[in-house]
């Protein structure tokens, strides 16, 4: 009733000179965006709501309370201080940015100074963690006064490094939270490590069912390049930055400053989405007092907006939610979440069922193919899941290759586990997984989980797994999700860019482009010149778009550029330049000639390709790929491969490293490096079909000494389950499956003499004459001798020969 009186309710007039910026609020199609690209609590305020009362806790690094944005709502009696063990939340010399613009986005009042907050009348309190952050106070930040607060904001993650760490399930971070009472609301953001494969479930706490996880999306509705991904993301918030570029911070919303008690600064926007949707919390609260944290789930993912809808994440599942394990339900519609809020009542209390497999196991490497585990829930008592848990038993020496899904019974499929950087650790270790994926569906029936390893030896090995769902029984959750923007369409902008593309041979005007071949690429913009713009290639239906360059630079100094060769022929693409500060957008619509597409290969280094080390030690190696992509996604982390050295002697990978597709024409190795028998192995972090079993293409090679004489040929015994590449030799027929043990042969710490070229063994033509005549004739003895003795052999007990498991024959 109170939504229907809104056509009599007057508008809310925000007069703060910085909200026209506060794009996560209110996007006015700024910064080449896309209008209404908000979480839409305008029109909440004009309601009224503005979160009244509602306490929210944020645990970062402080925040500057002095701020005359934060005087109304701060409570400093229910903040405190992990290093001074007080209430003041500021440390002397320290700085306090990240709790600052979080809770100024969560509560900033509207007092026409700077900025206003989602929940301006919230009461907010400051924790500051970061000056002293152990294990112990955080469990204890989880805990510190939950009899007051209503929504506890953890607005920091743990970044990794070069890679990072999967955390084993952590009881004590469970027993704090589920202590907590079910009224209070627990948010997070999903990180910021997307350029190494960052997973939101690699956090024993992002792991809690009671944890809102918050991805951030930007102003044009796309993922911000740096969020992770992850199947326990609830939803997510614009917050600012590229979808293509993980360096690039524009735009992003303005915050309360630290130092300017009236100012506003420019803050990286990382990690900030989590920040709105603690304030939407906040408006729901006010509206519903009474609901639980399940409610809240309830309500935030049934009235999300699908954004970025041609994403190949997406998948709509049994019970009718779309979900996608990078933008969670969708991007929060604050309006329609209080709309449908009344309709929501008090859920029943959960029913929980648990079922296990036991059966041990190894994952296949090397193009082994996949394993597949099954467990059943006959009880017909769960007919709309809230969440499952998956947890795993696993000895596994290189988990950053393994990629896993679950399959529900209506055949909803999520992709839990995908292709990282991970610290790796050996032995047997149990790997828990929170998936949201099957929201709303029936639990009943056969659950599959499949493994597929792209790592080259070591198989994985399966011990055990866990499936627990927790749902409802007679009651239907019900998705009044929307479909948002395509956000690659063309954007409004202030200053048009003309893009020139002509032959680099003739200098004419073309409008096909041949794959692989540089082109003249020249940018002009009348109204802005020497203006730097990134340069991305899209398909010609907008549904996503990836870098042509690596980073942004000035539109006038481009003068070249190539397009690699994973599309089909005769594709129809956009190139396209733009900068979101200055407003400039340019595209142009080519096609793309490539007539070898149909193939997934290495085509540099070529098969045994011999590549020799330099006088220094250093090693640079020729390399191409052609790939049957459909389309990339957008997003850093999604052009980036694994490219690993196995050395099949040794049976150790020698060399691994992490690339960026776009711009691999060489790998270089800085060290002496000796693999007489290699195999050289290539792995795409995102593919068009995210279930192929055979994305790791390969390529057998030798890294010598300059003089050192390249081996023979060798046949390699890779499984017949994924396609053998040609030109590599194989037994007849292939075995199912490859056994990576030691194989006889040379030694490999030993070099064989090293021979000039052209001084091989010369042959001698009469001794070959003489050779072949004794062949035949040694061949019809044979057969005269096998045809007298049939009988007899035909009696005979079948001649064994002890099976040889390497990899090399």
């Amino acid at each position: 009733m109170f939504f229907f009186l809104s056509f009599f309710i007057h508008s809310y007039d925000v007069k703060d000179p910085y909200f026209k910026d506060q794009f996560p609020i209110e996007n006015n199609g700024r910064w080449v965006g896309i209008s209404n690209e908000d979480i839409e609590v305008k029109e909440c305020w004009d309601n009224d709501v503005f979160g009244t009362d509602i306490p929210v806790a944020v645990i970062d690094d402080g925040c500057n309370y002095n701020h005359l944005d934060l005087n109304r709502s701060y409570v400093k009696e229910k903040s405190f201080n992990y290093k001074t063990w007080t209430n003041d939340a500021i440390n002397e010399n320290e700085t306090y940015k990240s709790g600052t613009i979080n809770a100024g986005n969560i509560a900033a009042d509207g007092n026409n100074i700077s900025i206003i907050g989602v929940a301006k009348d919230a009461k907010v309190g400051c924790f500051n963690i970061k000056a002293n952050y152990t294990y112990d106070n955080l469990i204890d930040s989880l805990s510190r006064y939950n009899d007051y607060y209503r929504i506890k904001l953890i607005g920091f993650t743990n970044e990794c490094d070069t890679a990072c760490n999967f955390e084993e399930p952590r009881q004590e971070i469970t027993d704090a939270i589920n202590k907590a009472p079910s009224s209070l609301i627990y948010v997070k953001p999903a990180g910021s490590n997307a350029i190494i494969g960052g997973d939101t479930n690699n956090d024993a706490l992002s792991r809690s069912p009671r944890v809102v996880i918050v991805s951030d999306s930007n102003h044009r509705g796309a993922r911000s390049a740096w969020s992770n991904r992850g199947t326990n993301i609830l939803c997510t918030a614009p917050s600012g930055g590229s979808s293509s570029y993980d360096n690039i911070r524009v735009p992003s919303s303005p915050g309360l400053s630290t130092v300017d008690n009236e100012g506003v600064e420019i803050p990286d926007p990382r990690n900030k989405g989590a920040s709105y949707i603690s304030g939407a919390i906040a408006l729901l609260l006010q509206q519903k007092p009474s609901f639980t944290w399940r409610e809240v789930q309830y309500a935030i993912a049934s009235s999300c907006t699908k954004i970025d809808p041609n994403h190949p994440s997406w998948v709509i599942n049994g019970g009718k939610f779309f979900y996608s394990h990078i933008y969670g339900f969708g991007r929060l519609n604050s309006n329609l979440m209080l709309q449908i809020s009344d309709s929501i009542g008090t859920l029943p209390d959960p029913v929980q069922i648990s079922v296990e497999n036991t059966d041990e196991e190894d994952i296949p490497v090397l193009r082994g193919g996949s394993i597949e585990k099954e467990v059943e829930i006959s009880e017909d008592k769960i007919n709309s899941i809230e969440y499952v848990t998956l947890s795993i038993d696993l000895d596994v020496s290189d988990f950053s290759a393994l990629r896993i899904w679950v399959y529900s019974p209506q055949n909803t499929f999520s992709y839990i586990k995908s292709p990282s950087h991970v610290k790796e650790s050996k032995g047997r270790k149990t790997y828990e997984f929170l998936i949201r994926t099957f929201y709303g569906e029936s639990a009943k029936g056969k659950w599959r989980i499949k493994f597929v390893s792209d790592s080259l030896t070591n198989p994985p090995h399966f011990y055990k797994l866990n499936l627990f769902v927790s749902g409802l029984e007679n009651y239907n959750l019900q998705s009044y999700q929307r479909v948002g923007s395509d956000p690659y369409v063309k954007p409004y902008t202030r200053y048009e860019a003309k893009l020139n593309i002509t032959s680099s041979s003739t200098g004419k005007q073309i409008s096909k482009i041949a794959c692989g071949i540089p082109f003249n690429f020249n940018v002009t913009i009348p109204s802005k010149p020497n203006t730097t713009v990134t340069v991305t290639l899209g398909d010609s239906l907008k549904t996503s778009r990836w870098p042509l360059l690596d980073r942004p630079v000035p539109a006038d100094s481009i003068d070249k550029i190539t397009i690699p060769c994973h599309f089909k022929n005769f594709s129809r693409m956009n190139i396209s330049v733009e900068n979101f500060e200055e407003n400039v957008y340019g595209s142009k619509e080519v096609t793309i000639e490539n007539v070898n597409r149909y193939v997934n290969e290495i085509l540099d280094p070529q098969t045994y390709e011999v590549v020799r080390i330099s006088e220094s030690g250093q090693i640079e190696i020729d390399f191409s790929v052609r790939m049957s992509l459909l389309y990339w996604i957008d997003g850093s982390y999604a052009q980036r491969a694994r490219l690993s050295l196995y050395d099949m002697d040794a049976e150790e990978v020698v060399f691994s490293e992490y690339y960026d597709i776009i711009n691999m024409t060489k790998i270089k190795i800085p060290y002496r490096l000796r693999c007489y028998r290699c195999l050289l192995s290539f792995v795409p972090i995102w593919y068009s079909n995210m279930t192929d079993e055979c994305l790791n293409m390969i390529q057998p090679i030798s890294i010598l000494e300059p003089l050192e004489q390249p081996p023979e040929p060798w046949i390699i015994k890779i499984s017949k389950k994924c396609p053998i590449p040609k030109n590599i030799k194989t037994p007849t027929p292939p075995p199912a499956t490859p056994f990576p043990t030691k194989s006889p042969g040379p030694d490999p710490t030993k070099t064989p003499t090293a021979t000039l070229p052209g001084e091989g063994a010369k042959q001698n033509k009469k001794a070959v004459i003489v050779g072949m005549t004794f062949t035949v004739v040694f061949a019809v003895f044979l057969g005269v001798f096998l045809w007298i003795n049939r009988r007899k052999i035909g009696n005979s007990p079948p001649i064994t020969k002890e099976s040889d498991f390497s990899l090399i024959e």
